[in-house]
């Protein structure tokens, strides 16, 4: 099955990154931030705890840290930081947060790269979890495409990666959804890189390289040594493109595989060397320098063990030195213009400054104590780093915190996580979590000629934290039918408002609107039952391509419609889906505009006071306006607003359309190399993409759980019953 961009576009760039963890899963970390200070950055030569071999023992004269030129300032970033990337087109720092124990407060963000600012965090799309509550398909690897202004991630926990538009952060592609028996989906993906030259994404993961083509979004699986059919489980970690090569470390047999990127065929496999060769190495991180010929390695190791930088001939990949540092080397950016190799250490929290020419690690830039996860390189010659280390006595209220039960968003520091299984098997209890933030550091490394003894260490001054932008941007754009909650009296009509905006065109025949029982219709891609087929047609309405309204500001279409449910159709206490479909002749096999929200008659006898129908009109021919949407153009608004009732109309559930700023449509459209198959049942690029809300902007969405609903896009609607909000109607006080 092909997975297509919802925007047509061929997606192409160039990536970088690394993930935190190197082991299987990814373990959500909490972090937290120090009190701001105006301590300036201090240097000192340091004198201890590094063994003979990682350092040349005789003093020497060559290159050393110019302690008085370097600068190096420390803020406070997102809760539960991962990987981070650069935009050279823009200038801008990319990055990824999975705040707490649980999947309710992941976000990217887009960071100023002089100023560490975070100027904007997004609201990622969210689902229902086996257990019947909501979660985000949080974020955790990243990286750049400035060739068509894209950010790439891996949702590393839901097997799948998406793509956002660097400008708007709408989310314009994604393979969320998709089977685990489909040949597209990958396993755990971790690290992403995007490569022009040869039109492919590389993804590392479980077992596999995965190579997705950037036209047809097809995925070609590389096969690592002995896995998976050896039994292994190996598990491919960060990587670099060179040319037509792609480097990458593999962490379980400790090898660096060479793959031909435009073949992809592994050209050379490279056994890497630690300290101790009765220790595992675990390699995690690679970097290529051409004017020293030369191939570096950061690895892991075992407890402190082969913890260190490796060095390879490039040519040969015969091993050539390995040099000592920190206990758990990770991630590693090269600045191969000036000879500089920078590597996190997540076990001290320290940045080493590798001299490429020396080999020799020259210079350490402290963090907050722990945890240094990832780093990228602007094009200054600056570094930015992100670690997982929490800042003692700081909290993070941050404007996408996810209600498990209700799917609402709001702007909180706190959150109650969702019970779950431990690795011991035990079940962890709901408890109440702060989030606490992490760290952002940049610093600029300058050097000098002179006699090197041992590396010079350098401390960041402390800026102050700018703070959190107050609202969060949707990820997903396009038509959003939004109901407010009321009371229902079920032996009288019953009147749904809708409203849909954002189609690129009307459908040629427009749409059925219906409402059937659970079980009685479901959205996919499988042809309509006989009897699918007429249960939608029982209480329904077409709204005709006629009805949409073209909007010459957007460029899009809109529509306003309502369905009328007579007396006596629905029963208190069963569930329902509100949906639409084609309404053309080929109903049965065009699955493109299937959309779904659930709702339940609740038997409970509640806000009789609040109820949608008053001195009840039986005339269909005099319903209720559509309630008038009360967004705006401001960025990230969103307002629910519910149309008063009228002595005159029939009782009815009223809905405002909710309306996000002027965007790129997110509608799924057919790729050009994909099947009939495939056409005629809709991109899968959506679907089941989850449900999300407009903005989390905390007030801004009802309490009711009534938001979220039908989300349709012209040419190839994407499905949201799998987490759409379940829309309660409380049975009214007779």
């Amino acid at each position: 099955m092909n997975l297509t961009p919802s925007s047509g576009r061929a997606l192409k760039g160039i990536a970088a990154g690394s993930l935190a963890l190197a082991i299987s899963g990814a373990a959500m970390i909490p972090a937290s931030f120090a009190a701001p200070s105006t301590d300036q950055p201090t240097t000192t030569q340091s004198s201890n705890a590094h063994p003979a071999s990682s350092f040349a023992s005789e003093s020497t004269e060559s290159r050393v840290v110019d302690v008085s030129a370097s600068s190096a300032q420390i803020t406070q970033g997102l809760p539960g930081q991962y990987q981070v990337a650069y935009s050279q087109a823009h200038h801008k720092i990319w990055m990824v947060g999975v705040g707490g124990s649980s999947d309710l407060a992941s976000t990217i963000a887009r960071v100023d790269a002089d100023t560490m600012k975070i100027e904007e965090v997004a609201v990622l799309p969210f689902e229902y979890d086996a257990n019947g509550q909501f979660g985000y398909v949080s974020a955790y690897g990243i990286t750049v495409d400035d060739a068509n202004g894209t950010v790439w991630v891996t949702n590393t926990t839901d097997n799948s990666l998406s793509v956002f538009d660097q400008e708007t952060m709408e989310q314009i592609w994604t393979s969320h959804g998709m089977a685990q028996t489909d040949p597209n989906w990958i396993e755990h993906p971790r690290e992403v890189r995007v490569d022009n030259a040869s039109g492919k994404v590389f993804v590392t993961g479980r077992y596999y390289i995965s190579a997705i083509d950037m036209n047809t979004f097809n995925v070609t699986k590389i096969q690592l040594q002995g896995a998976p059919d050896g039994g292994t489980r190996y598990i491919g970690m960060n990587m670099a493109i060179d040319g037509d090569k792609l480097y990458v470390p593999e962490r379980t047999s400790g090898k660096l595989f060479v793959i031909n990127t435009k073949t992809l065929k592994t050209e050379q496999v490279i056994q890497t060397r630690g300290e101790d060769s009765s220790v595992e190495v675990r390699p995690s991180d690679v970097s290529i320098d051409h004017s020293q010929n030369e191939i570096y390695v950061s690895s892991q190791g075992v407890k402190g063990v082969n913890s260190g930088i490796s060095v390879y001939d490039l040519k040969t990949g015969a091993f050539k030195k390995f040099v000592k540092f920190g206990t758990q080397a990770l991630a590693m950016v090269n600045d191969e213009e000036r000879d500089l190799v920078y590597v996190s250490d997540f076990g001290t929290g320290k940045i080493a400054v590798f001299d490429a020419k020396t080999d020799r690690v020259i210079g350490e830039v402290q963090m907050n104590g722990g945890k240094a996860n990832d780093l990228t390189l602007a094009d200054d010659g600056s570094v930015v780093a992100v670690d997982k280390q929490d800042i003692e006595g700081a909290t993070a209220s941050v404007p996408y915190v996810l209600d498990p039960k209700t799917g609402d968003g709001s702007t909180t520091d706190n959150y109650m996580s969702k019970a779950r299984v431990g690795r011991d098997g035990k079940t962890i209890p709901s408890t109440r979590e702060t989030l606490k933030p992490n760290s952002i550091m940049k610093f600029h490394v300058e050097l000098a000629d002179g006699e090197f003894t041992s590396p010079a260490t350098i401390v960041p001054s402390k800026v102050a934290f700018q703070g959190y932008p107050k609202e969060a941007l949707p990820v997903i754009i396009g038509p959003v039918l939004n109901f407010a909650e009321g009371t229902v009296d079920i032996t009288r009509p019953y009147t749904f408002h809708v409203s849909g905006d954002d189609f690129d065109k009307p459908p040629a025949e427009g749409i059925r609107l219906f409402l059937v029982k659970d079980g009685e219709w479901a959205p996919g891609n499988d042809k309509l039952t006989d009897s699918e087929m007429q249960n939608i047609q029982k209480v329904s309405t077409i709204i005709p391509a006629s009805a949409f309204v073209y909007n010459e500001q957007t460029g899009k279409y809109s529509f306003h419609g309502t369905l009328r449910v007579p007396e006596n159709t629905m029963t208190y206490g069963q569930g329902y889906l509100l949906g639409t479909v084609t309404a053309g002749p080929d109903v049965a096999l065009n699955r493109d505009y299937d959309s779904a929200r659930p709702l339940i008659v609740n038997d409970v006898q509640e806000d009789a006071d609040k109820a949608d129908n008053r001195a009840a009109s039986n005339d269909s021919s005099m319903p209720g306006q559509p309630a008038e949407s009360s967004a705006t153009q401001h960025q990230g608004s969103v307002q629910s607003k519910t149309a008063d009732s009228n002595a005159s109309v029939a009782q009815e559930q009223k809905g405002s359309t909710v309306k996000t700023p002027a965007k790129k449509s997110s509608s799924s459209q057919p790729a050009s190399g994909s099947s009939s198959d495939s056409q005629s049942k809709g991109s899968k690029a959506h679907a089941d993409a989850a449900a999300t809300k407009s903005s989390t902007r905390s007030g801004s969405l009802a309490k009711t759980g009534a938001q979220s609903v039908l989300s349709l896009v012209a040419v190839g609607a994407f499905v949201l019953i799998a987490g759409a909000t379940l829309m309660v109607l409380r049975r009214r006080q007779s």
